[in-house]
């Protein structure tokens, strides 16, 4: 359980930090290329979610 915990709360602060280099940015490409990996840390975040949701129903 600690390590899903620490898991997600790096995939959380990192997600974080993308969304706010992407705002600090000011060319076009570094801005998606921020918001991207943004996307693709959130994305990893949501199974986890899934994941705890199902284990707590059984």
């Amino acid at each position: 359980m600690r390590d899903r915990e620490n898991e997600v709360g790096f995939l959380q602060r990192r997600a974080e930090e993308e969304l706010e280099a992407a705002q600090a940015a000011s060319h076009p490409d570094v801005v998606r290329a921020h918001y991207t990996l943004a996307s693709l840390y959130l994305d990893r975040l949501a199974p986890n979610d899934v994941r705890d949701t199902v284990e707590r129903l059984r």
